[in-house]
């Protein structure tokens, strides 16, 4: 869950302006793996704000990376039903599918994203770790080299390629 965690923070940090609500301090919840207090600091948010597009995809993670995962799937099913196209809710519930395990489900939906926007690094480091879950490792090393390339310098996607690459060397012996 980690590996794609701070790719989406970045992503939501772009695309939604925190409007009224200064979020930093949650977002740093988030990225320190402060989940139960996350959840509790965008709830709070959402008592006066209950539309607000980036607290609710926070409120949505803080709650799947706690333990709640069909509870975040109903957070982000909710958004999707407003904005079916929004890369950053499709990013999430792709990421919260890889959660529970459930690579083929997120493969599909990364591929919906991939399919709009080929370079999207989020995108394309959860679409390698799905095909690795899948023990897809051929794949899931085209996918990763694409995801390094259009960020050489990511720690989260070097890690992936060692463990693909590990994958792969066991699947082939």
């Amino acid at each position: 869950p980690h590996s794609i965690l701070v790719a989406i923070a970045v992503a939501m940090l772009i695309s939604f302006p925190a409007e009224s609500q200064d979020m930093t301090s949650g977002f740093r919840m988030l990225e320190k793996g402060e989940f139960i207090e996350a959840k509790r600091f965008f709830a709070a948010i959402l008592e006066t704000d209950s539309m607000n597009p980036t607290a609710l995809i926070c409120y949505g993670r803080a709650t799947g990376l706690s333990g709640n995962v069909a509870e975040a799937q109903k957070v982000f099913n909710e958004l999707l039903i407003i904005n079916p196209e929004s890369e950053e809710v499709l990013l999430n519930m792709a990421e919260s599918d890889l959660w529970e395990g459930k690579g083929q489900p997120a493969a599909t939906i990364y591929e919906k994203i991939l399919a709009n926007n080929p370079t999207n690094f989020a995108a394309l480091l959860g679409y390698a770790n799905s095909k690795s879950m899948l023990q897809e490792y051929e794949e899931a090393y085209r996918i990763i080299k694409k995801a390094i390339a259009v960020k050489p310098d990511n720690a989260q996607a070097k890690l992936s390629r060692k463990f693909i690459r590990l994958g792969l060397a066991d699947n082939l012996a």
